[in-house]
């Protein structure tokens, strides 16, 4: 009977890594398509996560104001938000899709709104960030997402430099061509 238990967790943990994987690839494919030069590939940080997923468990649909005090690793934290009010298992696709649409409200010349939001857009493609960490729950509302970023980086700044992919990678940094032209480091 426990061993059942044990291949029940185990498959559930399997199912939870997958997931968060394709936070990150979604994630990746956006940024890769913002016409920047110095855009950063994101990873998978495990506390990111954790404190995403923490957050998301105590279904409060605002933002976490203590996830830069939360990390032990980064001492600014940025964060996007949403929520839904279907209990479907809301597919990462549709929730990073929808922080991306917002670009159609940025204007890159004065990097500002034309009409709000933005904010989610701008932390999403914010080319110095380089870790992201996901969490989601089924809340009364509905499924609420949480997505963590290290380091936020300024938001009064221009997120990215436009340009052709990889031309201005931040010294040490190599172009993925497997990644569309994101900028990483090789482990």
């Amino acid at each position: 009977m426990s061993r059942h238990v044990v291949i029940v967790v185990v498959t559930v943990s399997l199912l939870a890594d997958a997931l968060f994987a394709d936070f990150v690839t979604e994630h990746n494919k956006k940024r890769a398509g913002t016409g920047s030069s110095n855009m950063k590939k994101l990873r998978l940080s495990i506390e990111l996560q954790q404190i995403a997923q923490a957050h998301a468990n105590r279904c409060q649909n605002r933002k976490n104001p203590l996830a830069s005090n939360q990390s032990t690793t980064f001492a600014d934290v940025g964060e996007n938000i949403h929520a839904t009010k279907t209990y479907d298992v809301l597919k990462e696709y549709g929730v990073v899709s929808d922080w991306a649409k917002e670009g159609w409200n940025y204007r890159y010349s004065t990097n500002t709104c034309a009409r709000p939001p933005c904010d989610s857009y701008k932390q999403l493609v914010r080319a110095e960030t380089e870790f992201v960490g996901c969490g989601q729950a089924e809340c009364d509302f509905g499924t609420f997402t949480v997505c963590n970023y290290a380091p936020r980086g300024n938001p009064d700044e221009v997120p990215f430099r436009r340009g052709g992919k990889c031309t201005n990678c931040t010294l040490g940094y190599s172009c993925d061509a497997a990644a569309e032209g994101l900028c990483y480091t090789p482990c």
